[in-house]
């Protein structure tokens, strides 16, 4: 959508220049603060996911720190 709206006001070369930007300015964002889970998995199941108060029964190993940078789970 940037770039579409760059080069349709700026030109082609300055468009393209501005959506470059700020697809770095966007990565650095995400970078510099993600998104990251601590995980537990599911009682009786090969199954992880964040641990919640939804699902107080999740398993966790005692010593042990899971955690994922994602938000993509199974439930």
């Amino acid at each position: 959508m940037a770039a579409c709206l760059g080069v349709l006001t700026l030109g082609t070369p300055k468009g393209i220049l501005v959506a470059i930007l700020l697809s770095m300015i966007s990565l650095a964002i995400q970078a510099a603060h993600p998104r990251v889970y601590l995980i537990g998995r599911k009682g009786g199941a090969d199954v992880s996911r964040p641990l919640s108060a939804e699902h107080p029964d999740d398993e966790t190993i005692e010593g042990l720190l899971r955690r994922h940078p994602r938000g993509a789970f199974s439930s």
